[in-house]
């Protein structure tokens, strides 16, 4: 098990690992021994974020992120690599080339793991400038690329895609899964009946672990005000991330 900030999941909070990150937190330092990239898909909220923490809590690297808009352009995501590699915003006169030029020599100069989220927003020429970037001789980082229908996406950018070694694939998750997930990961859920928190999600979450973290969120300031975990507080928090009035079926 993997503590988080309990800025990401809440106090008190423990991720609880499930196959599909540990074989992640496995393959990735293989992948990028062996000089390839690493990428996770998959629709948002089922556990892509939650798995690059997971991640960059492993690494004994340095690590550089970045998160694409959807209307970012090409020079926009250079300019955030940039950005994100040297630690200051870029002058808004600096040259494409120029950035790309300076990218090449910081990235040669010390190893580092660059993970680029949202990589489905990145145009074409920006797929083929990072592919550029990773496959110059002098290179001496390691890539993540993480997004919804990332495989898709790479379809157009097939020189990129065949430097893919390790695929995440992130659901929603199974019944199961979910209650292994939830109840480990804050007392608060191992104290309802399994049952309950499976009728939640065929209701309102449908196993995707952003909405369980939202209801999470909203029943520990129920607690706090001195209800107890249980089928009431649960309908309330659902009421409240949904919108509509929610009974669970008894």
């Amino acid at each position: 098990m993997i503590g988080l900030d309990p800025k990401v999941l809440g106090s008190g909070t423990t991720l609880v690992t499930t196959e599909t990150v540990d074989v992640l937190l496995t393959m990735a330092p293989v992948t990028f021994d062996a000089g390839y990239i690493v990428a996770l898909d998959g629709p948002a909220g089922c556990g892509k974020t939650t798995a690059l923490t997971a991640l960059k809590s492993q690494c004994n690297l340095p690590v550089s992120c970045v998160s694409l808009d959807p209307r970012s352009s090409d020079k926009d995501v250079i300019k955030q690599l940039h950005s994100a590699i040297v630690g200051v915003p870029v002058s808004r006169r600096a040259l494409r080339t120029e950035l790309l030029g300076d990218l090449r020599l910081r990235l040669a100069a010390s190893p580092r793991i660059v993970i680029v989220d949202e990589a489905q927003n990145a145009g074409i020429t920006a797929l083929e400038m990072i592919r550029t970037l990773h496959m110059d001789p002098t290179s001496n980082w390691h890539l993540v690329l993480s997004g919804a229908q990332l495989d898709e996406r790479l379809t157009s950018e097939k020189m990129l895609k065949s430097r893919v070694m390790h695929w995440s694939r992130f659901l929603p998750l199974k019944d199961n899964e979910l209650v292994a997930v939830l109840t480990g990961m804050h007392p608060m859920f191992a104290s309802i009946d399994p049952a309950l928190i499976l009728n939640a999600n065929r209701v309102a979450c449908h196993g995707v672990l952003r909405e369980w973290v939202k209801l999470l969120t909203i029943m520990q300031a129920l607690t706090a005000r001195g209800e107890i975990a249980g089928r009431s507080m649960l309908e309330r928090a659902l009421t409240a991330t949904t919108g509509r009035v929610v009974k669970l079926p008894r």
